[in-house]
């Protein structure tokens, strides 16, 4: 009888862990050097307790499923171009997608987690084009490159909207320092580590040396998981991840991720 308790007591404490394991996913798209498509799949245990888990899907990946492992709950990021990504998340495909910024339009579909990152967006211009600037104004005549999806500081977007401004957006962020050092553009609003980081993956290093920024801060831009209004389980899940991410801040583990990919 005492042996068939004891059973029974470890079949119950089976199956409880079993329900305590959950697995949800997040549309994920290419953003060099905060997300990286090295390989698709869901991060192990031992993953995510180093300090180089970010070397196989980036650093934002890396802290989300960091966040949700405090909690038992696994997540698996599915890779997709950018715009497609975020329509995946929009039709409820995947929980919901990794680092995008706020908007109207988009509070309207989505509940936003806490800023999983925050980061100074510049101007890049090349060297020889004498450029500076104070206000939206002084964007007035420019050729500016843009990204799809992207939203930039409310006054920007605002300027854009009507038609002070006019940007030229492309689908993917290397075509923008292709078409500044070929001349096609004058200046384009970028993170400033990430946009140095494209440079070096992109441009040949005689071109790379033409190119520099200007050093007034654009906006400081916040990057957020989203979740899918649609999907009722998110209500609850929104509130388990920031309260993972604020535990792994506390812990120091946040900042050692970072630290990881200097």
């Amino acid at each position: 009888m005492k042996s068939s308790r004891i059973f029974l007591f470890i079949f119950l404490s089976i199956v409880v862990d079993i329900k305590a394991e959950e697995t949800i996913r997040f549309a994920t798209n290419e953003w060099i050097p905060y997300m990286t498509a090295a390989d698709n799949g869901i991060f192990t245990k031992d993953e995510i307790e180093t300090r180089t888990c970010s070397d196989r899907h980036g650093i934002l990946p890396c802290i989300v499923a960091a966040a949700f492992a405090l909690e038992k709950i696994t997540v698996e990021f599915i890779f997709y171009p950018q715009g497609r990504a975020f329509n995946m998340a929009k039709r409820g495909v995947d929980h919901g997608a990794v680092g995008w910024n706020r908007n109207a339009e988009r509070e309207q579909l989505f509940y936003y987690s806490a800023p999983l990152m925050k980061k100074d967006r510049v101007f890049f211009h090349l060297k020889s084009f004498e450029f500076d600037w104070k206000t939206i104004d002084n964007l007035k005549g420019l050729r500016i490159g843009g990204d799809i999806s992207t939203n930039y500081s409310e006054a920007f977007m605002d300027a854009e909207k009507t038609g002070m401004i006019k940007v030229d957006r492309v689908a993917h962020k290397k075509f923008n320092f292709l078409k500044l050092v070929a001349g096609r553009i004058n200046i384009y609003p970028m993170i400033k580590d990430a946009g140095y980081d494209f440079i070096k993956n992109y441009i040949s290093p005689e071109k790379a040396k033409l190119i520099t920024h200007h050093p007034k801060v654009m906006h400081e831009a916040t990057w957020h998981l989203i979740f899918n209004k649609k999907k009722e389980e998110n209500k609850r899940l929104v509130k388990i991840f920031n309260r993972g991410l604020q535990q792994l801040k506390e812990s120091g583990k946040y900042d050692q991720y970072f630290k990881s990919t200097n």
